[in-house]
């Protein structure tokens, strides 16, 4: 008999599944083997393979299931912008898909869960309606960025402008006051909001928010820069963010990183993230070199992968290359 149940929900895409994959694995290394979590990952469209992927890090007090949102999805109202889908809109669903839940824990696939998800259902929200975090530390740059566009388009200060990547909702009041369909309606006459789903429940709950705790949803450029100026130790979060365009498999390695890569053995998509990840922070190959040689990878890195491949080579070796390689570059950039 478990002592709680632990409903989290996250959303993605074909794209982002393996992301998604690292996240779950995240939160299951943190899970208490007394209590029981409900991961549920909703989607407009993502492929059976993906599917069976993610639903086989299932544990034995960890239940994963895969939800088609697609019949519900307001898509003549759904506007996406840049590299952000209409998935992103998927969180706006949860009070209506899963109606068994008073409170429910959403993530983004972008994080990296350091603590027992039970600790975060155990907040009080009071009669609020959201729970999240204020990603903002009044920098000239997040000033100039921020300030004006959410006096002007929300009626907001960032003070009181939270992130939605990581939300506590209180889904019982999200469905008795149609907070779906509030946002919906004014979707269908706001096309002014840069951040979509983000600004609409801004501005649709604005007063209806508990603030919490920043370790929440820790912002990977701040923890950077608290731990280059000691304001932070290694691992000082409860949930790590990688926002914007900083995502592990897509940027160069930075400390901060290391968490991603610390998970993705734990995921079916290990072998995929590996080579994803070396081939990434590969040597780039001189600019003279001919096209046809700056297509073929070369070095060490290249060797390391086949070994990998092949069998000769465990992951745990390969986590200890990587963090290897990577301290070598930086000592190189650095020189």
């Amino acid at each position: 008999m478990y002592q709680k149940t632990i409903p989290a929900v996250l959303a993605t895409d074909d794209k982002f599944a393996p992301y998604c994959s690292v996240a779950i694995a995240s939160i299951i290394a943190q899970s208490s083997p007394d209590n029981f979590y409900d991961i549920y990952v909703f989607y407009d469209s993502l492929s059976e393979k993906n599917i069976a992927k993610l639903c086989s890090q299932a544990k034995a007090n960890v239940s994963i299931q895969c939800i088609s949102v697609t019949a519900l999805m307001d898509k003549d109202v759904l506007y996406a912008r840049g590299r952000i889908s209409i998935t992103t809109y998927l969180r706006l669903y949860i009070g209506e898909v899963l109606p068994q839940y008073d409170t429910i824990v959403y993530l983004d696939c972008d994080i990296i869960v350091n603590t027992d998800l039970a600790r975060l259902l155990e907040l009080d929200m009071g009669n609020n309606i959201l729970g999240g975090v204020v990603v903002f530390r009044n920098t000239p740059e997040e000033n100039k960025s921020k300030r004006a566009y959410l006096r002007k388009t929300l009626g907001m200060e960032p003070e009181q402008y939270i992130n939605a990547g990581v939300l506590l909702i209180n889904a019982k009041l999200f469905r008795q006051e149609e907070i779906r369909k509030k946002c919906m309606d004014t979707l269908a006459v706001r096309r002014d909001f840069l951040w979509m789903d983000q600004d609409v429940l801004n501005f649709v709950c604005k007063g209806r928010i508990e603030y919490l705790d920043s370790g929440w949803n820790t912002y990977y450029r701040y923890f950077e820069r608290d731990l280059q100026s000691g304001a932070a130790q290694p691992g000082q979060f409860h949930i790590l963010h990688y926002l914007d365009q900083g995502k592990p498999w897509a940027q160069l390695f930075i400390p901060s990183y290391i968490y991603f890569m610390e998970y993705i053995r734990s995921t079916p998509y290990c072998e995929q993230l590996t080579a994803d990840l070396i081939r990434l922070n590969a040597e780039v190959p001189a600019v003279s070199a001919t096209p046809a040689a700056r297509a073929v990878p070369s070095g060490p890195e290249t060797a390391v992968l086949d070994m990998y491949r092949t069998g000769k080579l465990g992951f745990r070796y390969i986590l200890r290359y990587i963090k290897a390689w990577f301290a070598y570059k930086l000592r190189i950039k650095r020189s």
